[in-house]
């Protein structure tokens, strides 16, 4: 990679902006910049360009574009100016980063002769309209405005978008075969990662009840419930019938779960019981619960043969990410890469 010029200084814009939010924050005041110096840096970080990358161009604005969202949240974070000041440089070439290799990955999926697949590309535009506008066109395009963008802009960026994720896809793919010694090894090493607690598979009856003008408790349809199971339906069937949560109509199958996800009456009363059997109503502030516990499991370490294949992904995922970093790091070494020093401060 050929490089010209140094790494960038102190993000001055996000100082500016960090500075007024900081008063208070550690006892310390907030920084007082000349007002003429304050419109004259912003100018220039608005005009300014962060890096050249085989000729092409990233703007100072398109970086403080992507980060000013997150400037609150480095703000609250930061102890002291000084702190936040090199949080944001931090994510500053974080964020450069990840552009210019964007640019890199795109410039090779064209250097290697593949073609772009418009239809998928369509397909995808319309999902991201459906999913993150509710299919709305005209809040599409008020999005677009709010961000300065054109439609034509932003189906490039998703163009770029999915040529970048194909290629990660097909980079990684070119990955060894993981062999029994290295699963085994893994498993050995991280024996810890596979302790499951004590566990149990339950169902659960949920009743939401309302408290008279004395306080007390109604709970409708509890008596009904209790007497269906003591005449022996099936819970399942009586979960689906009366029961008021997210998991009425799998019969209140809430699946595996260990003590320490249950509130301490519910996580008393379930584990005390033995399976085929459920539990006389437990009540926790307006709400009636009826557990039947399904199946139990003891604590203690999965066995290897359990968790092969999680292990094998595992190391398949890590194999997948570590070639396509080296394949990344090779695109940089043989691109022309220019990074411009913005000292504004």
């Amino acid at each position: 990679m050929k490089k010209i010029g140094s790494y960038l200084g102190v993000i001055g814009f996000m100082v500016v902006l960090g500075a007024k939010m900081f008063a208070g924050v550690a006892n310390e005041p907030a920084v007082s910049i000349d007002k003429k110096e304050t419109t004259s840096s912003r100018e220039e970080v608005m005009d300014g360009i962060a890096a050249i990358v085989d000729g092409k161009i990233i703007t100072v604005a398109e970086i403080r574009q992507d980060i000013a969202p997150l400037v609150r949240q480095i703000q609250a974070e930061s102890k002291t100016v000084e702190d936040f000041k090199q949080k944001i440089k931090t994510l500053y070439l974080e964020h450069l980063q990840h552009k210019i290799d964007h640019i890199l990955v795109v410039n090779a999926f064209y250097k290697e002769g593949h073609k772009i697949n418009k239809a998928g590309i369509e397909d995808q535009f319309d999902e991201n309209l459906k999913l993150d506008f509710g299919g709305n066109r005209s809040q599409f395009l008020k999005y677009l405005q709010s961000q300065g963008k054109t439609v034509r802009q932003y189906r490039k960026e998703l163009e770029e978008f999915l040529i970048v994720m194909g290629m990660r896809e097909k980079k990684r793919r070119s990955q060894v075969e993981v062999s029994p010694e290295k699963i085994k090894e893994y498993y050995n090493e991280n024996k810890n990662k596979f302790f499951n607690e004590e566990s149990i598979h339950i169902r659960q009856i949920t009743l939401v009840g309302k408290k008279n003008d004395k306080g007390e408790l109604n709970v409708d349809n509890l008596q009904v419930v209790i007497d269906a199971l003591k005449k022996g339906s099936l819970f399942e069937d009586v979960a689906k019938k009366y029961s008021q949560d997210s998991k009425q109509n799998q019969g209140g199958d809430w699946g595996w779960v260990s003590k320490t996800d249950l509130v301490p009456e519910i996580g008393k009363a379930a584990f005390a019981l033995k399976p085929k059997e459920y539990c006389q109503p437990i009540f926790v502030g307006n709400n009636t619960f009826i557990i039947y516990l399904i199946e139990k499991k003891d604590a203690g370490f999965q066995p290897l043969d359990q968790v092969r294949d999680k292990i094998e992904k595992v190391l398949n995922d890590q194999i997948s990410k570590k070639n396509y970093e080296q394949w990344v790091d090779e695109l940089r070494k043989n691109a022309f890469i220019k990074y411009i020093d913005n000292e504004i401060m």
